[in-house]
């Protein structure tokens, strides 16, 4: 039986300023489908989606189409955070098949108010190992393009 126990470390790269005075307070969070294979790839996936702004903004765990798996602590005051170490079970994440996807989104924690969204992807466990980056998209972004940064994969392996 193939190990479900992943531990990974992710770093975000030259994320988008959120706050106007300082920084952003980046958190990363990990949403597994509630369709798991449901979708042919993650295009499809990304295109039935009106990105992240139907989330709520303070997270209650489950969202539209998609389960929390996994919330990192916030970083403050950085563009290119990198986060603790993790564990995530492979199951719970994309049912334990590396070809399901899974949502990557990136947020500035704002304490006061509903927290901005910096940007997510949707991504499989083999795009994620093999590529080790993916791009983050924010559809509402103002400027040349709606790129608003990178996830990298420090490490992501079985445990």
């Amino acid at each position: 039986m193939p190990v479900m126990n992943y531990a990974m470390q992710l770093a975000g790269s030259h994320l988008d300023r959120k706050d106007i005075f300082s920084k952003s307070d980046p958190f990363l969070v990990l949403w597994a489908s509630k369709h798991p294979g449901g979708y042919h790839s993650a295009h499809n996936i990304a295109r039935r989606e009106s990105h992240s702004t139907k989330h709520n903004k303070k997270f209650g765990g489950v969202s539209g189409n998609w389960n929390m798996v996994y919330r990192s602590e916030t970083l403050n005051n950085n563009q290119n955070p990198l986060w603790a170490p993790f564990t995530v079970n492979l199951m719970q994440l994309c049912g334990g098949n590396f070809e399901s996807v899974f949502k990557i989104e990136v947020w500035d924690n704002d304490v006061h108010s509903n927290h901005d969204f910096i940007g997510g992807a949707v991504t499989t466990m083999r795009e994620l190992t093999t590529s080790k980056e993916v791009r983050l998209i924010n559809k509402r972004r103002i400027g040349i393009h709606n790129s608003s940064g990178r996830i990298e994969v420090v490490r992501c392996a079985p445990c």
